[in-house]
């Protein structure tokens, strides 16, 4: 009788490894013809779509910070004729996301690679160069004085700011807003912590999250453990 409960025992073991094997044989796989260049290609066609935006925080936490140079005019009219008077000072500010209309595998050295995400330029939404113009009056004892004022602010951003900037898939993070209508690939650089993002309505942006956590996935250098 033990001889043969432990032979039924040894039965059981043998099919719930036999099923064990089974699942695992059947753990998820990419749908075939499905690549990490194929995944870049379908976000660089996003990007050319106007989907895609960039920003850049500082290690000061100041995202697209950028400074520069105000040059103020200032001209007194006056009955004998006009004083014009100049100055200037120094400005800083922060811009909005960039527009990023192009996106490509190309590293540094030149070479593809389906691992690099490259924003070759962006596009500021604000002008680099701002002008002010505003008129104040010098009231005089017999007559006032017109003061016209004019200010052109001109904006340039650091050398590092500037493009080509690279996104590592061995080690961006994801991130979905809570809305679900924008997905960030984030990543350190030297200077920056870089932000490449996507948006458009929720099947897109479905197709947008796979494809960015198929490259994550596929440029793990642990997932060929299979794990």
């Amino acid at each position: 009788m033990k001889n043969k409960r432990w032979i039924a025992q040894l039965g059981v073991l043998a099919c719930a490894l036999s099923a064990f094997g089974v699942q695992a044989q059947q753990a998820p796989q990419p749908a075939q013809g499905q690549t990490a260049e194929g995944a870049q290609k379908f976000l660089a066609a996003v990007a050319r779509k106007g989907n895609a935006h960039a920003w850049f925080v500082d290690a000061q936490g100041r995202t697209n910070y950028v400074r520069g140079t105000a040059i103020r005019t200032t001209t007194h009219v006056g009955v004998l004729g006009t004083d014009e008077q100049k100055s200037q000072r120094a400005v800083e500010k922060q811009l909005p996301a960039f527009t990023v209309s192009e996106i490509d595998t190309q590293a540094a050295d030149g070479k593809p690679d389906a691992c690099l995400t490259r924003i070759p330029k962006w596009e500021a939404r604000e002008p680099l160069v701002e002008t002010r113009n505003w008129t104040t009056t010098d009231e005089g004892i017999l007559i006032d004085t017109p003061i016209v004022h004019a200010e052109i602010s001109t904006y340039e951003p650091a050398p590092e700011l500037l493009a080509p900037h690279w996104i590592d898939w061995r080690n961006v993070k994801l991130n979905r807003a809570t809305n679900g209508a924008q997905m960030t690939a984030s990543f350190k650089e030297k200077h920056y912590t870089a932000h490449l993002a996507f948006t458009g309505e929720a099947e897109l942006l479905d197709r947008i999250e796979y494809a960015m956590k198929f490259l994550k996935l596929s440029c793990d250098d642990t997932s060929a453990t299979g794990f």
